[in-house]
């Protein structure tokens, strides 16, 4: 078995072989979860309660704490993250380039000349 060491803000998803869009999802989803799992026990709740609050089973949010990623999507963690009177926020920033290999994409797409029309030139 080859060990892999994980640099400080490499997604873990990635390196374990998910494709670059799947990972995002992943990483999303788990910090998600472990902020919401943080403010559960900040809060001093028992699963019962949270679930209470949250409006989910107990076995949903005993998934929750044992991060369960396959469980959530990103908008329920969202909305129970403001449950709790927490304010999300996503942040888009340009990430490495890709090849022509990884994005799919053969050859660079060929530029088609800018048609200027003049006003009324449509109308027939």
């Amino acid at each position: 078995m080859t060990r892999k060491t994980i640099k400080p803000g490499e997604n873990v998803f990635e390196a374990l072989g998910f494709d670059r869009g799947e990972a995002t999802n992943l990483k999303i989803r788990a910090d998600l979860m472990l902020r919401l799992s943080s403010v559960i026990e900040k809060h001093g709740l028992t699963q019962k309660k949270a679930a209470e609050v949250l409006g989910i089973s107990q076995p949903d949010v005993s998934s929750l704490v044992n991060g369960r990623i396959d469980k959530f999507t990103i908008d329920k963690l969202v909305n129970m993250l403001t449950t709790f009177g927490q304010m999300v926020e996503l942040k888009v920033k340009r990430g490495p380039r890709l090849t022509a290999v990884e994005s799919g994409n053969k050859a660079k797409p060929k530029k088609r000349p800018l048609k200027i029309v003049q006003p009324g030139a449509l109308e027939a």
